[in-house]
């Protein structure tokens, strides 16, 4: 059982660098000696100008970018797993239970309607469909979604309805670490409303949160904090 005391996730003297294949093999220094902790009930936004690393870190974070160096430790059942030393079953394995992430686009899948796209965690998870489908539908109806689009594959919605799925999709199920790349980018203001609430519920709940926020007025009412991203490059020089 984790405490009040110890961070949710730490991330300790990580280092980034790409290597660019089409330039044989150029490196590209992103990310030097990064370390922060979030603790249950934050949310720390990370800030900085585009191409300071922010979302690297997620990815990072997430599994999808190996580390260069240095360590990321998610706490999980009363022990901290260093997620840069797990193999691609062990990651999978910690997104189902530890780690959820809202990205900043709907991965589209041709055919599949909207409550579906959206009830499949819970269904992934275990429960009951009827539970999941109710809770999907809610989820959506919160977001402004109109029913007669929920039986319709999301391909041919707005950027902002495309959005709104992939929000409710990432947060219908609450995660002890939640990750959420620029949530509210393609969103109008009343739906940006229903997102800040979400996030704040999510945060209460006792989730640890780390956002990318493009919009300072949603930064203002979410952040407990920010974390500038410019303070730990290394220089993006290629060498």
């Amino acid at each position: 059982m984790t405490t009040p005391f110890e961070p949710l996730l730490r991330v300790a003297n990580v280092a980034k660098t790409f290597e660019i294949h089409a330039q044989n093999a150029r490196r590209l220094n992103v990310l030097s000696d990064l370390s922060f902790e979030v603790f249950a009930g934050e949310c720390v936004a990370l800030v900085g100008p585009s191409g300071t690393g922010k979302s690297s870190l997620m990815r990072m974070i997430y599994g999808n970018y190996h580390v260069t160096a240095g360590r990321i430790d998610v706490w999980r059942e009363s022990a901290y797993i260093d997620l840069a030393r797990l193999d691609d079953r062990a990651i999978l394995a910690l997104r189902n239970t530890t780690i959820g992430y809202v990205s900043q686009f709907l991965r589209v899948i041709p055919r599949v309607a909207t409550i579906d796209l959206v009830a499949e965690p819970l269904l992934s998870s275990g429960v009951m469909r009827d539970t999941a489908y109710d809770t999907a539908k809610a989820l959506l109806r919160r977001l402004n979604l109109p029913d007669t689009l929920l039986d319709l594959p999301p391909a041919t919605f707005s950027g902002g309805e495309q959005q709104r799925v992939n929000i409710a999709r990432g947060m219908i199920q609450r995660r002890p670490i939640m990750l959420l790349d620029e949530p509210t980018a393609s969103i109008d203001r009343a739906n940006r409303e229903v997102v800040i609430a979400m996030i704040n519920e999510v945060r209460a709940a006792g989730s640890a949160v780390i956002g990318i926020f493009h919009d300072q007025d949603v930064r203002d009412a979410v952040a407990t904090r920010e974390i500038d991203m410019a303070a730990f490059q290394p220089g993006r020089q290629a060498a």
